[in-house]
């Protein structure tokens, strides 16, 4: 097993391009909405055509139990914010 780190930050967020969706509940939309995930202490990793956040579950000691990707296409990321600590 090899050891790998993905830079980490303190915030990170993923603002995604805005989805056409003519209709909301029966009505037309007036303009789309633009979606923000927000992600505290986590990982960022581009590569290919993706953009991950990785996100590490810890225990009550601090220590990783486990890490969650999560993966959005670069083609759906309208733009993205990290912030250091």
């Amino acid at each position: 097993m090899f050891d790998t780190k993905v830079p980490k930050y303190s915030k990170i967020e993923v603002k995604l391009k805005p989805q056409e969706n003519p209709f909301i509940n029966g009505f037309k939309e007036s303009a789309p909405s633009i979606v923000v995930h927000s992600f505290n202490d986590a990982g960022l990793v581009i590569t290919g055509n993706f953009l991950i956040v990785v996100i590490d579950e810890k225990d009550n000691i601090n220590n990783s139990l486990s890490s969650t990707g999560k993966i959005f296409e670069l083609k759906e990321v309208l733009s993205y914010r990290t912030h250091q600590e």
